[in-house]
């Protein structure tokens, strides 16, 4: 993997052994979604494609059931692919703190394992000397890390952070129902998390900006060429 110019600026990455995994980490993401999201969400919208948007009673409901199920699923795939994700960043950046910060205090090692996005990312730049915001993924990341945060806790604080950043990822389309019940009946707000609607392209777009991070951390090993453990 090579270092792109525009990123060789940074400090100088103090590799970890850890960081020999990242390669790992990378084709683990993408191969979740090659063997698993994929054909799955495709075969969703094949037998979507077929189905009539209008008709009878009965093909209108097969419709949005099916399409019901089709959203539970991405947001399935979704939070699957962000505590992946989350859990090996925590981890990965909790081992490198203990060993390039002296004397690791209780309030690092909380904020690495057990905070919010703020946090871990300050957490991110005490432990490496640079923002995380300073690497080009790191919009698809915030996105993933609300969108999997709203998916598993519900209407709250996540939710108007990602309708905020990402309005276009929430249904306007008019009110739906299906077996889950999963829309109301009306009276839901425009960004109620039954609306958080993600496209399979944007699915890939996440696992994309997965990738990407573990192998531009691979890159900087790489380039600086020198481990501290």
């Amino acid at each position: 993997t090579v270092l792109p110019p525009d990123l060789r600026h940074l400090p100088p990455w103090r590799a970890i052994t850890l960081d020999l995994r990242c390669q790992n980490y990378a084709e683990g993401a993408e191969q979740l979604f090659d063997l698993t999201i994929d054909p799955s969400c495709s075969a969703i919208a094949s037998m979507l494609s077929v189905l009539p948007r209008k008709g009878t009673h009965a093909e209108m409901d097969q419709w949005e059931d099916l399409r019901t199920l089709q959203i539970v699923t991405h947001q399935s795939f979704t939070i699957s692919l962000g505590a992946l994700w989350e859990r090996t960043f925590r981890d990965h950046l909790l081992q490198s703190a203990w060993i390039i910060v002296p004397k690791t205090s209780a309030s690092l090692s909380k904020a690495i394992t057990n905070s919010k996005w703020v946090d871990m990312c300050g957490a991110f730049e005490r432990v490496r000397g640079f923002p995380l915001m300073a690497l080009p993924m790191y919009s698809d990341l915030r996105v993933l890390y609300l969108a999997t945060s709203a998916i598993r806790h519900g209407n709250g604080h996540s939710v108007d952070e990602l309708y905020a950043l990402r309005p276009d990822l929430f249904l306007n389309d008019g009110v739906r129902s299906g077996w889950p019940a999963y829309f109301s009946e009306g009276g839901d707000r425009e960004h109620d998390i039954k609306r958080l609607d993600i496209p399979l392209h944007q699915i890939r777009a996440f696992v994309d900006a997965v990738a990407g991070f573990w192998r531009l951390i691979d890159a900087l090993r790489l380039y600086h060429g020198r481990r501290e453990d």
